[in-house]
């Protein structure tokens, strides 16, 4: 039985109790946690294993912590404490008298030494790493727990080391540096009240190995967990994307294969899949079910092979992956990333370098960044590299935001009214876009950056409003009026809703149109050959009314090379609709590069779903496309199936 999680409404049950199936709990950090942001980083914790679980067809019951120190824990057998950190004491009680009743835990990450005492560990210091690469995977042993794959990836930066009791539990998982190395430090920790890893568990790559994981040791707390959770992973993983059934995803993979010149490895493919199914057919019905977990990698991979392999190449204009954190894959070896890149067939990297308050390269107008302080200067080290590679580099700009500033020149800013007002006078830390000063630090710092480093082009970011609500502070009434000649009696409330609301909204896109007419005249005057871009919202016209982003108008105009719209949806319906109205606009063709949410927040792609987003674009006209983003989910999980057909080179 497939369950599906719908929500992680607190206290909600989320996917139905199967009838005879054990009892799955998750607890949700909100007393164990010391304020807002740790509570949203326990919320997204509990989010994705959530999503992990749902993947391994376990049904689970989220849990508030408040719910539970009132009410006690209920009937079941395994709890999960993604991250819970400080746990209260009222609450360990509660779970102690679950595990006095047969109940195990799986805790992730915490601190409390009650909570240690409970399940039998030691806990040690606080531990971070000083340089990448310290903490990259998971080593099991091999007699540890049955199914569980022999090496799970995680870039941690940091961990909370435990230890076993004597005679309650031993090591079972321990990390391993970016070289293989074993670093002594436990990963994981079995004892018997359950699980401790010295880690969350990260949404950061090898994701099937995770999901494999985690079922493995769940299944190993209670057996129960494991006929319908591996029954529903078969059934799961039998076909591929869009077929969900083993007959009519072979039946699809043939007939694409015959439109190829050299179908023979892919009838391999399904050859070896066909006899691993089997296998794995016996498996379940014999019960030997870490047997089956084992042999579950090897029969995704041919499946998705033969699919990849059969979507046939083109030549893309813009072949991209946007880089949020700016560092690379690697940081401090951009040289590595872009070999990487290269290899997988990446032709542009949009490199995040830019911010209002920082930049991550020496930059003469912006305070320099942690990140170059501690990495160096990161457009200049990926200039360098991809230059070697054929990889090109845009500077991602993002404009307009100083959320994340230091807060003595928001402070400033706040002072000399450059930041902007809702229409009911609340402050928002993002510059108005109206001011002055405001627009003349934006160029500047992008003048400053095409003057000093050769960039292949210039993508803008943020520029927009950030909505429907903004800005409407004293100095964009004052210019506003000015720029019309007239007089607003009542403010905000005759441009919010009233006679003058069109027309405020039309001088609300001319102010954000300006700094983009503004970056494409100085590109032009460092170096014509500068692209000029920008990432959008994918609804249009609706994105006009809203945050003042008129792009159609951009691209009609020539004030931009292309743009990229973040259609981000894992409908695949959906996303061929954003894009059939993108490419209909006037002066489209050509310039829309459509933006694939592949880790996004709105959308999580695995890679068929890329392939079937590639395939969908270009069968309609769009000459390219960018990922978001660049990390180990993409490099590992999805470029190198695009690389078997969709980016082959021609």
């Amino acid at each position: 039985m497939r369950i599906v999680i719908s929500s992680i409404l607190l206290g909600v049950l989320v996917s139905a109790r199967v009838s005879g199936a054990s009892g799955v709990f998750m607890l949700q950090g909100t007393r164990s946690v010391p304020d807002d942001a740790e509570r949203a980083y326990a919320a997204a914790m509990t989010r994705t294993m959530a999503r992990r679980l749902e993947a391994v067809s376990i049904p689970c019951r989220i849990l508030d912590e408040a719910v539970v120190i009132r009410d006690g824990m209920p009937d079941g057998t395994v709890a999960l404490l993604p991250y819970n950190p400080y746990p209260p004491a009222e609450l360990t009680a509660r779970l102690a008298v679950f595990v006095r009743r047969g109940g195990r835990l799986v805790v992730f990450y915490a601190s409390d030494e009650r909570l240690a005492d409970l399940m039998g560990v030691r806990v040690g210091r606080y531990q971070r790493a000083e340089t990448a690469g310290r903490w990259s995977a998971i080593r099991f042993q091999a007699d540890a727990i049955p199914g569980v794959p022999g090496r799970v990836s995680q870039e941690s930066g940091n961990i909370r080391a435990v230890q076993p009791v004597k005679g309650r539990g031993r090591v079972v998982g321990e990390w391993e540096d970016a070289t293989g190395k074993a670093t002594g430090d436990p990963a994981w920790v079995r004892t018997d009240a359950g699980f401790w890893m010295t880690h969350v568990l990260l949404e950061d790559g090898d994701s099937l190995a995770k999901q494999q994981m985690m079922l493995a040791l769940l299944g190993h707390l209670d057996p129960v967990l494991f006929p319908a959770a591996t029954r529903g992973v078969f059934d799961r993983v039998s076909g591929v994307g869009q077929y969900d059934r083993f007959e009519s995803a072979v039946a699809a993979i043939k007939t694409r294969a015959r439109q190829m010149a050299r179908p023979g490895e892919v009838m391999r493919l399904l050859g070896a899949a066909e006899t691993i199914r089997q296998t794995q057919q016996a498996h379940l019905a014999a019960g030997r079910y870490p047997e089956f977990l084992m042999g579950l990698p090897d029969y995704r991979h041919s499946m998705k092979s033969a699919y990849a392999m059969t979507e046939p190449p083109r030549d893309d204009m813009i072949r991209g992956v946007w880089d949020h954190p700016a560092t690379g894959l690697f940081p401090g070896d951009w040289a590595r990333t872009a070999t990487e890149l290269s290899r997988q067939g990446i032709r542009d990297v949009f490199v995040n370098v830019l911010w209002p308050w920082q930049a991550h390269y020496k930059q003469e107008q912006v305070p320099e960044s942690e990140t170059v302080r501690r990495y160096g200067d990161q457009l200049k080290a990926a200039l360098s590299a991809c230059r070697e590679q054929g990889v090109r580099v845009h500077a991602w700009k993002v404009c307009w935001t100083v959320e994340g500033a230091d807060p003595a020149w928001r402070q400033r800013l706040e002072r000399e009214g450059r930041l902007q007002r809702s229409d009911t006078g609340q402050l928002l830390p993002w510059l108005c876009p109206s001011h002055p000063a405001n627009r003349s630090h934006e160029k500047d710092a992008i003048r400053d950056l095409v003057r000093r480093y050769p960039v292949d082009g210039v993508h803008l970011d943020y520029i927009r409003y950030r909505d429907s609500r903004h800005c409407y502070c004293d100095g964009c009434r004052s210019r506003y009026e000015a720029a019309r000649g007239v007089r607003i009696v009542r403010w905000p409330a005759d441009v919010r809703k009233g006679a003058a609301r069109v027309d405020y909204d039309r001088w609300r896109c001319e102010q954000i149109t300006r700094l983009v007419r503004d970056v494409r005249a100085i590109c032009r005057a460092a170096n014509p050959a500068i692209r000029v871009s920008a990432a959008v919202y994918g609804k249009y016209p609706q994105c006009v009314d809203s945050v003042a982003q008129d792009w159609a108008a951009w691209l009609r105009t020539g004030l931009v090379d292309f743009v990229c719209p973040m259609n981000y949806t894992a409908d695949p319906a959906v996303f061929e609709q954003y894009v059939r109205d993108q490419l209909k606009l006037a002066g489209a063709a050509d310039r829309i590069m459509p933006g694939i949410g592949v880790t996004a927040k709105e959308s999580r792609l695995d890679a068929i779903q890329v392939i079937d987003q590639v395939a969908s674009l270009r069968r309609l006209g769009a000459r390219g496309f960018v990922l978001f983003d660049l990390n180990r989910v993409l490099s590992d999980e999805v470029l190198p199936y695009l690389r078997m057909g969709a980016t082959a080179d021609p």
